[in-house]
């Protein structure tokens, strides 16, 4: 069994104690981990005499009671069997390979070492080869796969596939290092997982270690080739469907297709979420790679925004915190990152991540997007997408020029856009200068496909918190190398369902275009042809050529503006004209009269607006019914009957004059010739009606007793009687068809003000939704809006 097992040195063993079974470890067996010759022992080994002796493996030799390696056991009535050991390191007591004397700790004849692998943590017997000559411990280690945690005297090690397990967890799943460790200390020790040798800062460091070295292996660095190795983005994979001239496009292909065809779309943005916090000492801070993945040289960046002005631009567009921020936090070495990604595939460019410092400059900004421009100084153009364009684009080759670290490749054009989610929440006319819409060539791209790859960045923002500056850029770099790799062994597929995508849309939108010419004069469809070449074609030296595009929605009127349009319109008409349509049924409705004293219109539309309002309140009072059933907060039962009381008024006020309006039309009267409905709410949203309903019927009878107390009835469930609870057909019926139009056109306001609160609130969101600022009252406005 021990040399079955010799070479198993991590397998789950058990030993019979008396009745039950007992983990056991390797070491029970006589084992230890042999350096060399392939885990057999060196024969140039001193070995001690229990690797020859083939009593009971199961016997533990005390090392420190003899240092020439002697057999102890001679007096097995003092003995302690490793299973006893083992039984007590299970019970919580560390297993004691070393043991004290009476004064102080000495030197084993044995040396142990504390091996990490996937499946736990181990401490064995390790044999050193003793060829001539003799190579270094941490040599004789890696020989073995295993990683040495210290170069000098390893006394821990990591297998090399618990460093790609952790690899590859933290990469895909976003399992924090310490997270990692603890899973192993539980594996390990289930029990009493803290009893485990704390190897968390070795993991750590041998982790970062173990990145660097295969990354390089990986993208051939280690050959000697200088120039290779120290060029920019050399250890940064970049995507691979991208227009990038020298690799997947030929040699003529500036005149292969129109020009917009090679142009390279990037999106640049912020992230306030990965923050990095003042390291005690920086002086121990070592740097790995620095300017050669994806995140910008330290030196050089640090240059460039000491000899920049940090003058804030003052935001001439709607309020973006990017351009406003002002907010220092000290505490912080970085507030964030900034970083260009390419907008089609989502690839991070190489030499294009930098840390922000309290708020995100244009000083920032430039530095990334000056680096992402001469990826590819040969092209004719780079789309570039920005929530901010429209003040970023302002001053841009002004900086550039008067920079004295940045610059921009010449005959690379620039084409600024915004992203179509925050772009809506410009100005109207951003949206013609800078949505993607607008722009030829930009295609089926919405700009914003940097908010999807920080979702999954910001996973590991807590860990990357508390990081050093040095380990916190490697870890960053590792998992935008890690989101590129997975989009290049994708992109195949990817584009493969994109082309039949793009082939059902383009068929789709010839079918539209065609539709739509078709009824249109053609002599216009020439010139709007004409206009939109005119406009792509000044575009890049004026954008204002693209207020072409450029949507004139006015304001919708609103119910206040419906009301006093209705008023005036009637207030034209001529005195002693009935609004009763002709025809209509003789009812005990009065007709409404111009000619009387008062004005009965402005009586009618304070009375159905009246209505409206009480539906609102309504719906606003179950909205908060709804709310205390997850969580009721102190004040919330007394608010609530306050607001009932309050509707109850509105209710009553509106039924004193519902009988002049609506004649025997009523819904909750005593009258016996009234009308009454079903409350509606909850399922019983349904009108109850029926034309062949009457008074003196059972059904009526019926409902008017079960209306007979309206006190009992929740008043946010009562159905008021406006026109709409009875439908045209009956109101017609009844002579109240000018009460249906006027409602109507109330109704129509109602929306009108519900649109203008989802614009308003959809403008201020898109303007704040990567900074943090959604939550409070942002999202009670949509509420509202959407009640209404």
């Amino acid at each position: 069994m021990r040399s079955t097992h010799q070479k198993l040195l991590f397998h789950a063993l058990e030993v019979w104690d008396k009745d039950h079974w007992s983990a056991a470890s390797s070491t029970s067996l006589g084992l230890a981990i042999n350096m060399g010759h392939d885990g057999d022992i060196c024969p140039c080994a001193k070995l001690p005499s229990w690797h020859t002796n083939n009593n009971d493996a199961d016997d533990w030799m005390d090392v420190d009671d003899a240092d020439n390696g002697e057999d102890i056991h001679a007096d097995n009535t003092t003995k302690k069997t490793l299973a006893q050991e083992i039984m007590d390191y299970r019970r919580g007591t560390p297993l004691q390979l070393y043991a004290d004397d009476t004064t102080e700790r000495r030197r084993p004849q044995v040396a142990h070492i504390t091996v990490i692998d996937v499946s736990g943590v181990y401490e064995l017997p390790i044999n050193w080869c003793q060829c001539e000559p003799m190579a270094a411990h941490h040599k004789q280690l890696l020989d073995m796969r295993l990683y040495p945690g210290s170069q000098k005297a390893p006394r821990t090690a990591f297998t090399f596939d618990v460093l790609n397990d952790f690899m590859v967890a933290n990469l895909e799943t976003k399992v924090a290092p310490n997270a990692y460790w603890r899973r192993l200390m539980r594996v390990t020790n289930t029990i009493h997982p803290d009893v485990i040798p704390d190897r968390y800062r070795e993991l750590t460091r041998c982790a970062r270690q173990w990145l660097r070295l295969t990354t390089r292996q990986q993208h051939g660095h280690g050959y000697g080739l200088h120039d290779e190795e120290t060029a920019v983005g050399s250890l940064a994979p970049f995507c691979m469907a991208c227009p990038q001239p020298g690799k997947n496009l030929p040699e003529d292909w500036k005149n292969t297709g129109p020009k917009w065809m090679h142009y390279q779309h990037l999106v640049l943005d912020g992230n306030f979420k990965q923050q990095n916090l003042h390291m005690r000492r920086p002086e121990n801070d070592v740097g790995f790679a620095d300017g050669l993945a994806y995140t910008v040289n330290k030196e050089k960046y640090e240059a460039h925004l000491a000899s920049t002005e940090n003058n804030y631009a003052r935001s001439t567009c709607n309020n973006h915190r990017a351009v406003q921020s002002k907010r220092h936090t000290n505490h912080l070495q970085s507030t964030g990152i900034v970083s260009v990604a390419c907008a089609r595939h989502g690839g991070f460019v190489p030499n294009a991540t930098a840390d922000l410092k309290a708020g995100e400059k244009q000083a920032n900004s430039d530095a990334v997007a000056s680096n992402a421009g001469w990826q590819w100084p040969l092209l004719l153009g780079i789309i570039l997408y920005y929530d901010i364009m429209c003040q970023y684009i302002i001053n841009f080759a002004k900086r550039m020029k008067k920079s004295k670290h940045l610059s921009w490749p010449d005959g690379v054009e620039l084409i600024p856009a915004i992203g179509l989610f925050h772009v809506h929440g410009h100005k109207d006319e951003c949206v013609a200068k800078f949505s993607p819409t607008f722009i030829e060539g930009t295609g089926h791209v919405d700009g914003e496909i940097l908010e999807t790859l920080w979702a999954a960045l910001n996973d590991i923002a807590a860990s990357t918190l508390n990081m050093s500056t040095s380990w916190r850029v490697d870890v960053l770099n590792a998992h935008m190398r890690w989101s590129n790799l997975r989009k290049i062994m994708e992109i195949v597929k990817t584009i493969s369902l994109r082309w039949k995508k793009a082939l059902q849309r383009y068929a789709d939108a010839l079918e539209d275009y065609n539709d739509f010419t078709a009824v249109c004069p053609e002599d216009k469809v020439q010139e709007w042809k004409v206009l939109i070449k005119k406009a792509y074609a000044a575009r890049h030296k004026n954008l204002d050529a693209n207020k072409l595009f450029e949507v004139k929605i006015g304001k919708l009127p609103s119910r206040a503006a419906c009301s006093e349009k209705i008023s005036k319109t009637h207030s034209q008409r001529k005195n002693g004209v009935s609004m009763q349509p002709e025809g209509a049924a003789n009812t005990s409705a009065p007709p409404l009269q111009t000619h009387a004293a008062k004005d009965p219109m402005a009586d009618i539309i304070r009375w159905m607006n009246l209505g409206i309002d009480i539906e609102e309140y309504q719906l606003r009072i179950q909205t908060f019914i709804r709310e205390m059933g997850r969580r009721v907060q102190r004040g919330d039962p007394a608010k609530l009957e306050s607001d009932r009381r309050n509707l109850l008024t509105m209710i009553d006020t509106f039924l004193e004059d519902a009988s002049t309006y609506m004649g025997d039309l009523v819904i909750g009267h005593d009258n016996s010739t009234s009308i009454t409905l079903d409350i509606a709410g909850g399922n019983n949203t349904d009108v109850i009606w029926d034309s062949e309903l009457h008074a003196d019927s059972d059904m009526a009878k019926e409902y008017q007793e079960e209306q007979s107390d309206a006190a009992q009835i929740q008043p946010e469930r009562r159905t008021i009687g406006l026109p709409s609870a009875f439908g045209r057909n009956e109101c017609k019926m009844q002579g109240l068809g000018p009460l249906i139009t006027i409602e109507m056109e109330l109704r129509k306001g109602q929306a009108h003000d519900a649109i203008q609160k989802l614009r308003e609130y959809i403008g201020k969101k898109s303007s704040n939704s990567s900074h943090g600022c959604i939550g409070s009252e942002l999202d009670a406005d949509l509420i509202d809006a959407a009640k209404s």
